[in-house]
């Protein structure tokens, strides 16, 4: 935790620091991507009081530890395991929506939504107001 003031300050010195982490095999960066711009927030959803600072696209082989693993923050992975922590981005990171309902067409099809979409949307189906700290929007509206 550090006060507000240096929060931008603190955030480009641990984005600085993950992206100088390198491969022991070849030398190339483990970090691919890191979003943590204001920009980067509002269009893929993130951040909020209770929301992640940033994201990082890790190169295949390795994954990001958490907060309460002890060693490295960026280490190999012997083997690909289901995980969460990879940018919503990716093609193989994107899920699937079905929903039916008098108000949705048959067979239809919308654009690609956000996970932080589906609160709103489902509160809206039903007709009640969305979460309190619903970030994201209904495709209805």
């Amino acid at each position: 935790m550090v006060p507000a003031a240096e929060r931008d300050a603190a955030l480009g010195r641990a984005v600085a620091a993950l992206r100088a982490v390198r491969s022991p095999i070849d030398g190339a960066p483990v970090i691919t991507e890191a979003l943590s711009s204001e920009a980067d927030r509002a269009r893929l959803g993130f951040g909020g009081p209770n929301g992640h600072d940033a994201c990082f696209e890790v190169r295949p082989g390795y994954q990001m530890s958490t907060w309460m693993d002890e060693g490295p923050a960026v280490r190999a992975r012997p083997r690909a395991t289901g995980e969460h922590g990879f940018l919503p981005t990716r093609a193989d990171m994107q899920g699937i929506l079905i929903a039916a309902g008098p108000r949705l067409q048959a067979g239809g099809a919308w654009p690609r939504q956000r996970a932080i979409d589906v609160a709103p949307l489902v509160s809206d189906l039903l007709g009640i107001t969305p979460p309190r700290d619903a970030r994201g929007r209904s495709p209805l509206r």
